[in-house]
This record gives C-alpha cells, structure tokens and sequence, in this order.
C-alpha cells in the first residue's frame, strides 16, 4: 500500500488522536498561530495623505510659476503632509505613496518661491522707483526711458557690465 503518514497498514487514513478522526484539528490553539510581521509592503497607512503631498508639490510648482506667493504656500504644505504621511507609515510599518516625491517637489517649490521672495525683497527700492517713473510717463518714448533707467539700476545693484540687460528690458 502507500507509505504516506497516518495510513499504516489499515489504509484509512484515520488518525485516532484527533477528535474527527481524519486530518488535523480544525483550529489549532491561539498561542500556536503565527503572525507574519508586515515588511516593506505593508498596507497603505498613509489615508491618501502621500499622494495629496504629491499633488500639492507638483501644484506649487506650477502655480510658483505664475503667482509665486500661493506656489510657496501649496508647496510648503506639501512637505508637511507629506512628512507627517511619512512618519504615520513608519510607525505602523506600512507604506505613503507619493509622499516622498510630494516631499521633493515640495522642497523645490519652497526653494525657488524663497529664491522668488528674497529677490522681490532685493529689488523692491529700483521697482518702486519704476512703478513711479511710469506713473508720470506720458508717452511710449517717456516709458522706454523709466525702462532703461530700471535696468541700469539693477545693473548697478548686482554688479553687472553695463548694457548686459538690455536684452530682458522687454520683459519688465
């Protein structure tokens, strides 16, 4: 007959220790079952938090590009969600998708807006006087002069050869 445990020479398969007689029991004791510890996949613990960072960050850099005051906002936020969803993750050892990369982009965002305020702090005495300037200009030509005139005086500030922004008068 076969060699296969708990089938000896009656064949049956029956095994008289356990109470139904064929198999294991049907639920070992509680202290006997193991609990597998979650690894680097664990569940998501995050409650969408990583990926909110993500969007904030991603978010903050696009609007830093037209309005630089609310990008900064939108991206310090993303690197405080996305901190917070990290540490959330860690302490019960699951995961925070987007939460790192909702960390980076934000930090950028948060560098490049300070960059952005640090200038407009800079040269907030030259824009004010061009502002001025082009308050009392009457004419196109008048304008031009307020223009030259600002571009001199940030060449001035920052050290630059003179005439080396004359290609971005345009832009102002």
């Amino acid at each position: 007959m076969s060699e296969q445990p708990g089938q000896g020479e009656g064949g049956s398969g029956a095994r008289p220790d356990v109470p139904n007689g064929v198999g294991a029991p049907e639920r070992p004791p509680a202290y006997q079952q193991p609990v597998p510890p979650p690894g680097p996949a664990g569940p998501d613990a995050s409650d969408g938090a990583g990926r909110r960072s993500l969007w904030l960050g991603v978010g903050g850099l696009v609007v830093s590009l037209f309005f630089w005051p609310l990008g900064l906002v939108l991206d310090i936020a993303a690197v405080v969600i996305g901190t917070k969803a990290r540490r959330k993750a860690a302490a019960v050892r699951g995961r925070a998708p987007g939460a790192t990369a909702g960390i980076v982009t934000g930090a950028i965002g948060t560098l490049l807006g300070a960059l952005a305020l640090i200038m407009a702090v800079v040269i907030l005495p030259e824009t004010n006087t061009r502002t001025q300037c082009l308050d009392k200009a009457n004419t196109l030509s008048e304008e031009k002069v307020c223009d030259e005139t600002y571009m001199r005086d940030l060449e001035e500030k920052f050290g630059l050869p003179k005439g080396s922004m004359d290609r971005y008068s345009g832009m102002f």
